[in-house]
C-alpha cells in the first residue's frame, strides 16, 4: 500500500512565501499547479491520499472531482492578526482508498 499526504503552499502564496527557498516555489502561485498534483496525486497513489489546500480555494480545486471528500483540520487558536481569540481551520483533502 502506498498513500501520499500533499502540503503546497497555498495558492498565490508561493513566490511570496517560498521564494527565496525555493526557486520553483513560484509554480504553486497557478491554478493549473494544484490541479495538476490532484491529477497526480489521483494517478500515482490510488490507495489513498490527502492534500491539504486552502478553504477559500475548494470552488476551482473541485471542479470535475466527485470522489474527493473534504476533511477539515482545526486549531482552537492561533494568532495571525493582532486581535484576541481566532479561529482557524484548513481543508484536507482525501482521495483513493477503495471502500
Amino acid at each position: 500500500m502506498k498513500f501520499a499526504y500533499a502540503d503546497p503552499p497555498y495558492y498565490t502564496m508561493g513566490k511570496k512565501m517560498y521564494g527565496k527557498l525555493h526557486e520553483e516555489a513560484a509554480i504553486w502561485d497557478d491554478k493549473q499547479s494544484h490541479r495538476d498534483l490532484i491529477m497526480r496525486l489521483k494517478t500515482e497513489y490510488p490507495d489513498g491520499w490527502a492534500m491539504s489546500c486552502n478553504p477559500a480555494n475548494l470552488h476551482w480545486l473541485l471542479v470535475d472531482h466527485d470522489d474527493i471528500r473534504i476533511c477539515a483540520w482545526t486549531k482552537t487558536f492561533h494568532q495571525i492578526r493582532g486581535t484576541t481569540n481566532q479561529f482557524a481551520w484548513e481543508a484536507v483533502l482525501l482521495g483513493g482508498a477503495k471502500r
